[in-house]
């Protein structure tokens, strides 16, 4: 598939009725299609649609419209920005970042990482034979094995892991420590 990092964007909307729309950015690494995905910037609004509808005020038509047009404006321009190289540079800086975490006691920063994630024994498992197997002791090295574990999960375990292996880049050293089951 090639060695690189291509820029891309999840796009969910609320299944329960909130109302809540999202764009985040999202990377993946071509040597291993590992995706990750960046919450710090993403775009959201709550209420769309016939949220509008709610209260004292009828909404017009037009400004229904309009309302319309605006999301998808500011979607467009969230979309952009993530798809642009400036935003790809802030998310391999992230990753270089974690790279320089060098880890004294990789296995436990492992075991720790999984239970603060209340992930299943199963997947723990998984975790640190990739984590082993790659031979990465940084803090990349345990999101690669995290976000390499997620390809195997559901998509929604799958974006929540995506999630959690980009936000712990540069907090690795607080989970490099003895690991304790308590």
């Amino acid at each position: 598939m090639g060695n690189g990092v291509i820029s891309g964007f999840i796009i969910s909307n609320s299944e329960v009725g909130c109302g809540q729309f999202m764009v985040r950015p999202r990377a993946m690494v071509l040597k291993c299609r590992n995706g990750l995905i960046a919450p710090d910037t993403s775009f959201s609004r709550i209420h769309l649609g016939s949220r509008l509808d709610e209260g004292m005020i009828q909404w017009s038509q037009q400004t229904k419209n309009k309302n319309y047009e605006l999301i998808m404006s500011q979607t467009g321009d969230a979309i952009k920005t993530f798809l642009s190289k400036d935003y790809l540079g802030t998310m391999i800086e992230k990753l270089a970042e974690g790279m320089n975490q060098k880890l004294d006691r990789p296995v436990d920063a492992i075991q720790n990482v999984c239970k603060h994630l209340k992930y299943t024994e199963s997947q723990r498992e998984s975790i640190l034979s990739y984590f082993l197997h790659d031979g990465d002791l940084t803090g990349s090295g345990v999101a690669h094995a995290i976000t390499r574990q997620a390809q195997n999960e559901a998509a929604d375990d799958r974006y929540s892991m995506e999630l959690a292996a980009y936000t712990l880049l540069g907090r690795m050293k607080q989970f490099d420590k003895p690991f304790s089951k308590n």
